[in-house]
């Protein structure tokens, strides 16, 4: 037989082996383990719980996650994620040959190789994400996990599966948020689902995948509304804006709308001059963001980043619909945050409708305590805190904190709408110490938030 025909053959068998693999053995205990999942926002957030699993199951591992430099900020208010490794390939790949790029690239490959993993687990699926895998540095005995095939509605490459040591199949019709925690679990041999994620309500000692004071300059009973989407087809008309905010005033909400550019200033704008005492908040970073959302009773919001965030914050929530990807994207897991779907796109009645029984059932729950009430949050004094994370909120006690008012005049009326921001500040439940898992969350080392100079994310992705 050629020798040739006998190296393809065996090439073929191995990559076969790999897309066949489904009993994985890990490394025991997999005690540094390394993410990879670099963008879009919706999907940085739809990968949460799953390192929120790995958490659970191994209180010791270190988890690090590498991710655009963009979303970097909201990886940080993460209580699973020990460091964040910022990359920058959306902008590399459009300016290869500068010599600054190669120059960042060069940092970032020296900070990805600082550390040996005993797992690396690419969960993006795409050429990027399997060159970033590829480019990590393997303790002795680990292994290289990626996704075996591509999924309904997302986006898969080969690469990923030729340079992962074991590639996970895994069922085509499956939620975003199932996929990460499906492949995390195989990979690293634990079984999912647990008992008590099967449960359709909050439980008391669940930590939520984002930890953020909320905000002091959002007043109370606030619903935010999401309108803008990166895709046009995602949108929701401006007249039923206007109508479900004058329903909501009508209940007694105030209303909020985030934007983050020139055209959706102007659309939250427009919606603004028929709802009085509505607030148009500026653009600003994530961690923002998060604080002002955190700061809300609830979000009705289009298929955008922002939403997803909202999911992540465990706020009541609407997510409209205008195509039948909900069941990939749209919340599932708390009885509380609902997907709303109809051709060409909701009425405004079908999403006033969700929005009552979310409430509703948000009050029930409220009642029985059986969630976590941005009421509860607080910033945590330092000398609660385990030693090895007193040092960061030394530092931000230490700085003084001024609020920000900035003002939005619009173009019809020339009225004054204000947005006030609040410097944000990581924060832990007020009954943290007595929460048996967080004793998890202790023992993770919360990297320093730094002033990062980068363009701002779009949200709405």
């Amino acid at each position: 037989m050629n020798i040739n025909n006998v190296l393809v053959k065996a090439s073929l068998e191995s990559r076969a082996t790999k897309r066949l693999a489904t009993e994985l053995m890990p490394v025991v205990p997999p005690l540094n383990i390394l993410i990879v999942k670099l963008s879009s926002l919706g999907d940085v957030v739809h990968t949460l719980s799953a390192v929120m699993d790995i958490r659970a199951e191994f209180e010791d591992a270190k988890i690090d996650w590498v991710v655009e430099r963009s979303f970097a900020p909201l990886l940080k208010i993460c209580p699973a994620v020990n460091s964040v490794i910022e990359s920058d390939i959306r902008a590399w790949r459009k300016s290869w040959w500068k010599q600054k790029t190669r120059k960042e690239f060069t940092d970032f490959k020296k900070q990805l190789q600082e550390n040996s993993y005993d797992a690396i687990i690419d969960l993006q699926g795409l050429t990027k994400s399997a060159l970033v895998s590829k480019l990590a540095k393997l303790k002795v005995g680990g292994h290289r996990y990626a996704m075996g095939n591509q999924t309904n509605g997302a986006s898969y490459e080969f690469m990923t599966r030729w340079v992962a040591d074991k590639a996970i199949d895994i069922h085509a019709q499956v939620h975003a948020v199932e996929r990460a925690r499906i492949i995390c679990s195989k990979a690293l041999g634990y079984t999912y689902p647990r008992a008590e994620q099967l449960q359709t309500e909050i439980n008391q000692d669940e930590m939520t995948p984002l930890v953020v004071s909320p905000s002091l300059m959002v007043p109370p009973q606030t619903v935010a509304l999401v309108h803008a989407s990166s895709r046009e087809d995602k949108t929701w008309p401006l007249q039923n804006w206007t109508e479900l905010g004058e329903a909501l005033i009508k209940l007694g909400f105030n209303i909020a709308l985030p934007q983050g550019s020139p055209k959706e200033l102007e659309m939250a704008r427009q919606i603004s001059n028929t709802l009085p005492g509505s607030k148009v908040w500026v653009k600003m970073n994530l961690n923002e963001t998060a604080a002002h959302l955190r700061a809300c009773v609830g979000v009705i919001g289009v298929d955008s980043g922002l939403s997803h965030i909202a999911e992540a914050l465990d706020l009541p929530l609407v997510q409209i619909y205008n195509f039948d990807t909900y069941w990939r994207t749209g919340p599932q897991r708390l009885p509380f945050q609902r997907s709303v779907y109809a051709i060409p796109t909701p009425s405004v009645q079908d999403v006033l409708s969700q929005w009552k029984e979310c409430w509703d059932t948000f009050s029930a729950h409220k009642k029985d305590a059986k969630f976590k009430d941005p009421s509860l949050i607080k910033v945590v004094e330092t000398g609660t805190l385990p030693d090895h994370i007193k040092e960061q909120f030394k530092e931000q006690f230490k700085e003084q904190i001024e609020d920000k008012t900035v003002s939005v005049v619009s173009d019809s009326n020339k009225t004054s709408i204000e947005s006030l921001i609040q410097p944000n500040l990581i924060a832990v439940l007020s009954d943290v110490e007595k929460k048996k898992s967080i004793s998890s969350v202790k023992k993770t080392k919360i990297s320093k938030t730094k002033t990062d100079p980068s363009p701002q994310p779009d949200l709405f992705d």
